[in-house]
């Protein structure tokens, strides 16, 4: 999408030329330039990942098949509200899986465990003064029509190599690209993303920071 760096760009975003075709599956099309905008959401992580891992995200220098050719937007959004409220809701659940694991159910119910593992070590973080935001981890792409669906299979085909599955979003895919917008959250829609439309899933702020999209490419 061409852009002109002198002039703000709120003033070519809301130009009559460049307008948005919001179409009723997954994809949406900028008419002027043809391009066509899909939105994935990551719906699984890894369970062990770090921050310069996120590096690996972007495409990989020496695997061909594996690297984007299309522009491409990551983010990574998240709030962080009633907190003493989700803190003793987080101890409790924990709580109660440590009376159901040592129950003779348990035998009929194996997630237990790592229901377990998973409560153990967010209340471990919320006891050393992190806190439970609900976050969203997007990716949205840009290519033509005849390359999108290519383009689409190879930004995932990189997540799932590193142990991350993404999924097309569908229906909801303007709440989505609104999301990458600078502050667009902090008007409401955050409410609407997260609660109504359950885009979000809660994680400690700890993992929040590992999960940051602060990698790019060197461009010289």
């Amino acid at each position: 999408i061409g852009y002109d760096k002198i002039n703000p760009i709120n003033k070519q975003i809301t130009n009559s030329e460049n307008s948005l075709l919001i179409n009723s599956n997954d994809s949406m099309i900028f008419e002027k330039d043809n391009i066509v905008v899909k939105s994935l959401s990551a719906t699984s992580f890894p369970g062990m990942w770090a921050q310069w891992q996120c590096s690996d995200l972007i495409g990989f220098m020496a695997n061909d098949s594996l690297r984007m050719t299309c522009p491409f937007l990551t983010c990574f959004s998240f709030y962080v509200e009633n907190e003493e409220k989700r803190t003793a809701k987080a101890k409790f659940k924990q709580v109660r899986l440590t009376q159901q694991i040592s129950s003779p159910i348990a035998k009929f119910m194996p997630g237990l465990v790592d229901q377990k593992k998973y409560m153990d070590f967010t209340v471990d973080k919320l006891d050393k003064g992190q806190k439970l935001a609900t976050a969203c981890y997007s990716v949205i792409i840009f290519d033509t029509k005849e390359n999108i669906n290519q383009s689409e299979q190879m930004i995932k085909s990189i997540y799932k190599n590193n142990q991350w599955t993404l999924r097309t979003v569908k229906y909801v895919q303007l709440g989505t690209f609104l999301s990458a917008i600078p502050f667009a959250l902090g008007d409401g829609l955050s409410n609407d993303y997260y609660n109504t439309l359950e885009m979000g899933r809660t994680m400690v702020s700890w993992t929040c920071a590992n999960l940051l999209p602060v990698q790019g490419e060197y461009k010289g």
